[in-house]
């Protein structure tokens, strides 16, 4: 679950400094993009999700495999759990991940109904 944190973490910070270094001010001209922007964020955050499960396991099976070079008796399980307990890390920031952007969703909508009324 942490990596998929991290990697969730390293995206947000690139995307500030993207944000800061390459002024997105002054593509926009003053114009109000902040909606635009922000499907941009949830987007990105969304592309994540097959990164984080595709590195979790790849994690999980090398560290099992490390376990299986200090104890070689585990030789065959150290990977295969290694890699069981990856997959299940990233699907755990998976449902991290979709439960914050659906919240964030919900928010917006009820943002928006109540300017409506």
């Amino acid at each position: 679950m942490a990596v998929g944190t991290v990697w969730i973490v390293a995206g947000k910070a690139l995307w500030k400094a993207f944000e800061i270094r390459s002024g997105v001010e002054q593509w926009t001209m003053g114009r109000n993009t902040q909606g635009r922007w922000q499907y941009m964020r949830e987007a990105g955050e969304l592309a994540v999700i097959g990164l984080t499960l595709v590195f979790s396991t790849a994690i999980g099976y090398f560290l099992g495999h490390q376990v299986e070079l200090v104890w070689p008796e585990w030789k065959p399980w150290g990977g295969v759990v290694g890699a069981m307990l990856g997959v299940v890390a990233g699907f755990l920031e998976m449902a991290r991940t979709l439960k914050r952007l659906n919240r964030k969703i919900e928010a917006a909508e009820r943002e928006r109904d109540g300017a409506k009324h």
